[in-house]
């Protein structure tokens, strides 16, 4: 098969760099209250907005008592007027005379729309708080919806998380990549500190840190079957790997292992391509560094990483795209490069859809 320089094909990137500029948006999903002001110093679990989610509509019936009223009374009846704010029990329309009757607010809320008929109130849904996921300072407002953080420090980014943000002295477990870790390596003195460790596949562990309150569990990968019980309890996980038992790249083992007993911050959020936020496991540091790049081109020289079995997690350099594309095992013809995997394994063929790029 043939190489080429010529052949382009855009790389997603994972960033794991021992010192970067962190630039982030933290936006609500929905129209807000922001909480934090520009220049501000902020750590990881600080709220810089709040709004309500799904806000329920309810639909008050009033026409029964309009009907009743005399030519020119129905307009009085009604005490409130349109965007007004209303607490539970509060007199929406009442009657006059001997036999006085009332509608009441059935919920506290804002009214919307008033007819003939119906009060519509808007009453608020479930409460959401937006953290901020790491330590920084507020370089920018966004009104009604959150802000704009800046900080310089170590990042490595993985691939899930249970959607909790947490930060503690960071704790190493394992000895190598591919280590397990078991619930006999955790203890009661780990109260609000970050645990690193390789695969988990007892439910055991992620109950017990949970139990402890850990300040949140970086692991390589996890069994599948334990998504489920990561998203239900309220401790960060974060996934570098995936699921299965993949052991953690070198790069990232690196980092971690070598900052033990620091401050670090994780942001356990859902991947999510569109915006480009995806989970990070941050170390603010006070040395200045240069933004990374989101995306690149598969070219040689690039340090990449592979993601599917059998060499997931492996670390290694592209010696060069190939020009024709090949023809999987199971008959799919995709792109792919020649790609030097690190400690000497030797070169293989990789799909370019099965790695990332590290930078």
């Amino acid at each position: 098969m043939t190489m080429t320089a010529q052949f382009q094909q855009i790389a997603p990137v994972t960033h794991i760099l021992p010192l970067t500029g962190l630039r982030r948006a933290r936006l609500l999903p929905v129209n807000g209250r922001v909480l934090v002001r520009a220049s501000q110093e902020v750590t990881p679990t600080d709220i810089i907005a709040e709004g309500d989610l799904n806000p329920r509509h309810l639909l008050v019936p009033i026409g029964h008592l309009i009907k009743t009223a005399r030519r020119g009374q129905a307009r009085k009846m009604i005490e409130r007027k349109v965007n007004e704010k209303v607490q539970e029990g509060d007199i929406l329309v009442s009657t006059r005379g001997l036999f006085k009757q009332v509608v009441r607010a059935p919920a506290g809320g804002v009214i919307l729309q008033i007819t003939a008929n119906h009060i519509l109130i808007e009453a608020p849904g479930q409460p959401f708080q937006l953290l901020a996921g790491m330590s920084g300072q507020v370089a920018e407002i966004i009104p009604d919806r959150g802000a704009i953080l800046e900080a310089n420090g170590t990042l490595i980014q993985g691939v899930w998380g249970n959607g909790l943000v947490g930060a503690g002295m960071l704790l190493i477990k394992i000895q190598s990549p591919d280590d397990e870790l078991t619930s006999s390596m955790l203890n009661m003195n780990m109260r609000g500190e970050v645990t690193f460790g390789g695969y988990v596949r007892d439910e055991k562990v992620l109950k017990y840190a949970a139990e402890v309150s850990m300040g949140g569990l970086i692991l390589g990968s996890m069994h599948a079957d334990l998504a489920p019980l990561a998203k239900r309890l309220k401790l960060p996980v974060i996934l570098l790997e995936g699921f299965g038992h993949i052991p953690v790249n070198q790069a990232a083992f690196k980092l971690l292992t070598t900052n033990e007993k620091r401050d670090v911050a994780v942001n356990a959020i859902d991947w999510k391509p569109l915006s480009g936020d995806r989970p990070e496991v941050i170390i603010s540091l006070p040395v200045k560094g240069e933004i990374g790049p989101e995306t690149d081109v598969f070219r040689p020289g690039l340090t990449v990483r592979i993601i599917t079995p059998p060499y997931a997690g492996r670390i290694g350099k592209v010696i060069g795209v190939l020009n024709e594309q090949v023809r999987l095992p199971s008959g799919v013809r995709t792109n792919a490069a020649i790609v030097e995997i690190e400690n000497g394994e030797g070169e293989v063929t990789i799909p370019l859809a099965n790695m990332d790029v590290i930078e």
